[in-house]
């Protein structure tokens, strides 16, 4: 029962006055946390796609980006990816460094064979498609 409901505190102890107080507390800030992120979260992926956009055209910037939850990545490096279609297994990877305000398109191309993902940074749309016809070979 949130503290702001109750009618006599004085049935209620201290201590559990404040673990209620406290508890709305925790609840709050959780929220307030959830929101902030997601807002940043959608921030990034809408300069990802303007970025995309600027680089390479309209309709990278239609791509399907999602982020890449933190925990999966270096310090101070926010990612996003998007997959160049669905009939093919290669896919964009955006990458963005904060300590050095570095931002990075990758091609990421997975070999089902080996299982290792070939990775080329992408400049722009002529060296995307030189890409994707030599197969990642430079």
């Amino acid at each position: 029962m949130p503290s702001s409901q109750i009618i006599d505190g004085s049935k209620m102890t201290l201590v559990e006055l404040a673990e209620i107080s406290f508890e709305e507390y925790s609840n709050s800030a959780e929220e307030q946390a959830d929101e902030q992120f997601e807002q940043e979260r959608e921030s990034f992926l809408a300069a990802v796609r303007a970025t995309a956009r600027q680089r390479f055209s309209a309709t990278a910037e239609q791509l399907e980006w999602t982020y890449t939850p933190h925990a999966e990545l270096p310090a101070d490096v926010e990612e996003a990816t998007a997959p160049l279609s669905p009939e093919r297994p290669e896919y964009f990877r955006y990458r963005y460094n904060h300590a050095t305000e570095t931002p990075s398109f990758e091609l990421v191309q997975p070999c089902s064979t080996c299982g290792h993902d070939r990775i080329n940074e992408v400049t722009g749309l002529t060296d995307l498609g030189r890409l994707l016809a030599t197969g990642g070979t430079r």
